[in-house]
């Protein structure tokens, strides 16, 4: 087993030597590269779930900062890398919410003492799940897909990007980072208050796609920190750190509800109706949690709208 603190987590950026946009987009996908490659080979030796994690943080990550850069990525680039990290994105993401369920919904831990049977009835199903998920990506890992996406993105990266690209390219791999970062940031804010205003009637599914908002305005900020005055960079990340968690977590409890409908139809007819009962404790609490998320998503949006970065924020 990889110890934790053997798994390597992404550093903060620091872009202050950055001469332009190129050498800020080539430095953080060289520690993306690394982060990625560093958290695979622990996972391939020891299947451990913080490696897994971190591997699908950095696959998000990088994918995030695919679209930031996209003018200056050749399209069909963009899309065979996109693709290629959505596709384990995906797999990994099935894993994770695996663990988030059996240390959520379904934690060890737990207050149902009365269903005591019943509950550590389903948390047996549920880690076989998890172990079966955990097997099958181990599978596919160690295939030579990943490692030819990993070997085809080192390529790329270290490639003269400005040979691929039009003269409007060109002219932004040399353009002003500061500007371009404040831009950015300002457009990612500006997509995400678009589509996050109104909840109320927004289904699950709608809110999970508004999260992805939420992230990308929060990665932006991270990506150009070491650029902006760092108390304008606490304030903007904590609401949205704390508006993504609040939609991360109704999203948790979709995922878990139906990993509890799956797991009560597996249970022998016997037990069925006690399961059933213990469902719909669950389902229960997980909506007086939902209730709570969702007016402090709503709490935090207000102040976020008036939350502005412009080039006097720059260092």
């Amino acid at each position: 087993m990889v110890r934790q603190m053997d798994i390597y987590k992404l550093p903060a950026l620091d872009l202050s030597d950055a001469a332009d946009v190129e050498a800020a987009a080539k430095l953080i996908f060289q520690e993306s590269l690394a982060h990625l490659r560093i958290n695979f080979d622990h996972f391939v030796k020891s299947k451990d779930e913080a490696a897994l994690m971190q591997l699908r943080i950095g696959m998000r990550r990088t994918r995030v900062a695919l679209r930031l850069f996209r003018e200056i990525i050749p399209i069909e680039t963009r899309k065979k890398f996109s693709r290629e990290f959505r596709h384990f994105g995906k797999m990994f993401g099935n894993a994770r919410d695996m663990d988030v369920f059996l240390r959520g919904m379904l934690k060890e831990d737990h207050v149902h003492l009365e269903m005591q049977t019943e509950y550590e009835r389903l948390r047996v199903l549920a880690q076989s799940l998890r172990t079966s998920e955990y097997e099958r990506i181990h599978a596919e890992i160690t295939a030579e897909r990943f490692e030819d996406l990993l070997s085809a993105f080192t390529s790329w990266h270290q490639q003269n990007w400005s040979l691929d690209l039009d003269t409007s390219g060109e002219a932004l791999l040399q353009g002003n980072l500061g500007s371009f970062a404040v831009g950015s940031i300002a457009t990612a804010k500006k997509e995400f208050l678009e589509k996050g205003a109104v909840i109320e009637n927004c289904s699950t599914e709608e809110l999970h796609k508004i999260r992805k908002y939420v992230k990308r305005a929060r990665y932006y900020l991270r990506f150009f920190s070491s650029l902006l005055d760092r108390s304008k960079i606490d304030e903007g990340y904590g609401l949205l750190a704390q508006m993504q968690d609040d939609l991360g977590h109704v999203n948790d409890v979709k995922d878990g509800l139906r990993l509890t409908s799956k797991l009560c139809a597996e249970v022998p007819a016997i037990h069925i109706s006690r399961s059933l009962k213990l469902c719909a404790v669950l389902i229960e609490n997980a909506g007086h949690e939902v209730e709570a998320h969702l007016l402090s998503y709503q709490e935090h949006y207000k102040p976020y709208e008036s939350f502005v970065i412009t080039e006097l924020d720059l260092l």
